[in-house]
């Protein structure tokens, strides 16, 4: 799949506001065409919105459907967005599929009977499935939960390992799958067999071009690990005191970018984010600090494709009153230089009814606009029909979420003469009238 180089870089630091409460930014990806997805736990649900490479809002949607807590978000090859979590009410693993404009295609739950699950990491896999792992809790203590799914989230089969959380899980290049958590280190055949296990803790892996095996993790400290393939530990190094690790991911060089906070004599946090080399040596360390007494961390951070970093985390900035008031994202150059913060408002609109607006223009010849709005995550019907009550065309069939929605039909070979248009979801019922003059 082919990615956007811009000739300039581009650097900028914003913080977003969508619900006016708690907005803590979760994962951030750069999609293919260039522009970046962010997903953020709000206290309304899962926020997710797409923007444009300075970080102005493309589109954007508030969610309860798709989750209490998405914790993961990768793009699929055919160019949609994947996220894994915990779904709402009966708090079982999930997976939702969404498109590039924010619609869901699909969304799969993976239920432990009697107990909960959630997912804290989501890989595709070679075969184009999807490969998930997480906790199955409240056992004591929790067991790791590894589930593969096939290309549309069908469970293949599943996995329970001893130990309390899998934070991450990668593919190796023949198939085999390594995951991480507190402690141990997997290493698993390709249908999640044990193949090994090392008493190394983390909350991020990956692995380099030659094989090797990099786990991130720390408190007080950021710490790198590196194993080879048979297990053996090549190096264990600390970065840092007070530092608090997040996050990993590595450049488009092979670099290590490991980021998260740092704390300040005056037992705030800011930003702290370094690039270490494959052999273990620092390379820059970067530390932000926004206003004085705010408190800032980051919670992810990937490549972009003009060797720069996207990162997306919380602030309390510029009250000061909660560490996980704002989402705060940034974006660096090659150097790991940003620029200073500014304001972008989200303009988050709560839509509180269904409505089916009348098309326009009305008559019309060959083509019309149809705009609906839908207040909740709902199964869709847009369906035409003529003057005799038979369906002539299906607009939409499938699920939506919440927001305003706009349809072109194209009568272009329908004869002149009065149509219907009826939008059908749970719940909901209406029908237009409009008229094609040729």
């Amino acid at each position: 799949m082919s990615s956007i180089t811009y000739a300039q870089e581009v650097s900028w630091m914003r913080y977003y506001d969508p619900t006016g409460s708690i907005d803590r930014g979760i994962d951030v990806i750069q999609a293919f065409d260039g522009n970046y997805v962010f997903v953020a736990n709000t206290s309304n649900g899962n926020y997710i919105m797409k923007t444009n490479i300075y970080g102005q809002i493309i589109w954007q949607f508030l969610c309860d459907s798709i989750g209490v807590g998405t914790r993961a978000m990768i793009q699929s090859e055919d160019s949609c967005f994947i996220l894994a979590g915990e779904s709402g009410g009966d708090n079982s693993m999930q997976l939702t599929k969404i498109d590039n404009d924010g619609n869901v295609e699909w969304m799969k739950k993976y239920v432990t009977p009697g107990k909960n699950s959630r997912a804290w990491s989501v890989k595709q896999t070679f075969d184009k499935g999807y490969v998930l792992c997480g906790d199955i809790y409240p056992n004591i203590p929790n067991e790791v939960y590894m589930v593969k799914t096939d290309s549309i989230g069908n469970m293949q089969w599943s996995n329970s390992y001893s130990g309390s959380f899998g934070f991450d899980i990668i593919q190796s290049a023949n198939g085999r799958y390594y995951l991480v958590g507190p402690q141990p280190l997997l290493k698993l055949d390709s249908i999640g067999n044990e193949i090994w296990n090392l008493p190394i803790g983390g909350d991020k892996i990956l692995q380099s071009e030659n094989g090797n095996i990099f786990i991130g993790d720390g408190f007080g400290k950021f710490n790198l690990t590196m194993v080879d393939t048979t297990g053996t530990i090549l190096f264990d190094t600390n970065y840092f005191s007070k530092a608090y690790f997040s996050t990993m991911c590595q450049t488009r060089y092979g670099d290590i970018i490991l980021a998260g906070a740092i704390g300040t004599d005056t037992s705030n946090l800011d930003v702290a984010y370094t690039k270490i080399s494959q052999n273990g040596n620092l390379i820059y360390s970067k530390f932000i600090n926004l206003q004085g007494m705010t408190n800032e961390s980051i919670s992810n951070v990937k490549p972009t494709s003009d060797n720069g970093l996207i990162m997306i985390g919380t602030t309390d900035y510029p009250t000061g009153n909660d560490q996980f008031d704002n989402i705060l994202t940034i974006k660096t150059d090659s150097s790991g230089n940003t620029t200073p913060i500014v304001s972008i408002k989200s303009n988050l609109i709560n839509i509180d009814r269904f409505e089916l607006s009348q098309n326009y223009p009305n008559p019309f010849n060959p083509s019309t606009i149809i705009n609906y709005s839908l207040p909740k995550f709902n199964f869709v019907s847009l369906k035409i029909f003529d003057a005799l009550g038979r369906e002539v065309r299906s607009l939409v069939n499938g699920y939506q979420t919440p927001g305003t929605y706009k349809v072109t039909f194209d009568g272009s070979g329908l004869t002149s003469g009065v149509y219907y248009y009826k939008l059908m979801t749970s719940g909901f019922s209406e029908t237009k009238r409009m008229v094609l003059v040729k």
